[in-house]
């Protein structure tokens, strides 16, 4: 069985440890030159650019392309133009550099590095452009296709509503009519004598009865 291998300085980062913690130092290095290429054009230096993109080349040879795409696309958008102004600048100013340099690798892997930068930056932008106008193309199909549809059903709810409240209106109208109007008789019934409304109503199911007995007898 082999034995687990004990660290003998305790509390010292293990080795995944410190790439982990590379790692976070190179993401905060690549966002911290984006961060200074989205500052206002006219207080930008490229030479510190340059110079941090130098020192970043020499710890890590290359960039995180993720970083760069999830620092542009959560940029404002008025500062895109300002963003790839500031890297023309650079750009422009690695291409002298490298110039005055001659064959002086550092300066022609630097303008490669940062020729690559503004690559990605133009790809990421675009792709930015291209989402923010497929959403706002919904948003204009479902506001043409939906809005009148939902304008529609609006109004025939309110018809529906009206009617419904009108019927309503009237059925109250008839029951607390009906019940007014039954208030009446029964107090006018009141005053009358009730062996004389007995009497007339039996002549009259009387001379009813007599009718149809007429009618009966000469039908026969």
């Amino acid at each position: 069985m082999s034995k687990t291998k004990v660290n003998p300085s305790k509390g010292s980062p293990t080795p995944i440890e410190r790439s982990i913690d590379k790692r976070q130092e190179r993401h905060n290095q690549i966002r911290g030159i984006c961060s200074y290429l989205s500052g206002e054009s006219s207080s930008f230096d490229p030479k510190i650019t340059y110079e941090q993109i130098k020192k970043y080349i020499h710890e890590h040879k290359r960039w995180f392309y993720s970083d760069i795409s999830n620092f542009l696309f959560a940029l404002n958008s008025e500062i895109d133009g300002t963003f790839m102004s500031n890297l023309d600048s650079l750009l422009a100013y690695s291409y002298e550099k490298a110039e005055r340099g001659g064959k002086d690798d550092v300066a022609n892997q630097q303008v490669i590095m940062i020729e690559n930068l503004w690559d990605h930056a133009n790809l990421a932008l675009h792709q930015k452009n291209a989402f923010s106008t497929k959403e706002s193309d919904i948003d204009a199909r479902i506001a043409v296709k939906l809005t009148p549809k939902v304008d529609d059903l609006e109004k025939g709810l309110r018809r529906e509503l009206i009617s419904l409240i009108a019927i309503f209106t009237a059925l109250s109208f008839v029951v607390f009519g009906g019940i007014s109007s039954l208030d009446n008789i029964f107090e006018g019934a009141r005053s009358f004598p009730i062996i004389q409304v007995l009497i007339i109503g039996n002549h009259y199911l009387m001379l009813e009865y007599h009718k149809c007995l007429e009618e009966i007898i000469f039908m026969n």
